[in-house]
């Protein structure tokens, strides 16, 4: 019973201490420096869209099918009123593959009057160990401009001569994820091979990195909890 209530004991306390992590995360300063923040961590197993940050997590994930849509400041635009609107399509099959593979596909639309933006990326993951697993993502991105939108200073810009103003560049991404029990952890490295995304000069879009740990825990117990 003692190594019952000492156990009650720690767990009351990571509670506490995730608690008031989160209310230091709803009420910081920071949360107003964005009009839309996203927070992204590659561990938290809640988040539907997780594979498609971490790709490594659809090995420990339910078979997934997702899709959704979001108006952007509706109303913002003159005569659109969902002019700026976001699309996804997620799929993961983490069951489906022989040798504790899983591979999944992602799919993302942004649209607004003057700019749009299309990426499609295959997902795959192969469980290493029983806890451990690794994963890529390998993708394409599309980004285009509606020059009849533009407001022009100089119409013989050399830009705009003959040129497409639409741009593919391909994308690969890396995960890794861990999971043992109520904890998880994750990492995951997008745009690794920093494409090229101007028309004319070099502008490199640059990687991003994501690092992520996650706990689940309850608030009750019961009395059978206390024994264990």
């Amino acid at each position: 019973m003692t190594a019952g209530r000492s156990r009650l004991f720690r767990m009351k306390q990571l509670e506490r201490i995730a608690i008031l992590a989160s209310l230091f995360g709803a009420f910081s300063p920071y949360n107003t420096l964005a009009q839309r923040q996203v927070l992204l961590n590659p561990a938290d197993h809640s988040d539907f869209w997780l594979s498609s940050l971490n790709p490594a997590a659809m090995s420990f994930c339910y078979s997934r099918l997702i899709a959704g849509t979001e108006i952007l400041h509706a109303a913002f635009v003159p005569d659109r009123a969902f002019g700026l609107n976001e699309h996804r399509l997620h799929l993961t099959f983490p069951y489906w593959l022989p040798l504790d593979l899983a591979f999944g596909f992602d799919l993302r639309s942004f649209n607004a009057p003057i700019y749009s933006e299309i990426a499609a990326d295959l997902l795959f993951s192969k469980k290493i160990f029983s806890r451990l697993s690794l994963g890529m993502k390998l993708g394409l991105e599309g980004r285009s401009f509606d020059r009849s939108q533009f407001n022009l200073v100089d119409p013989n810009d050399p830009l705009l001569q003959g040129k497409s103003l639409r741009r593919n560049t391909p994308n690969l991404g890396l995960g890794i994820y861990w999971s043992a029990g109520a904890f998880t952890a994750g990492a995951s490295l997008n745009h690794l091979n920093q494409a090229n995304l101007a028309f004319g000069a070099k502008a490199l879009q640059p990687r991003f990195m994501a690092l992520g740990l996650s706990y689940d825990f309850v608030f009750f117990f019961t009395e059978p909890d206390l024994e264990r």
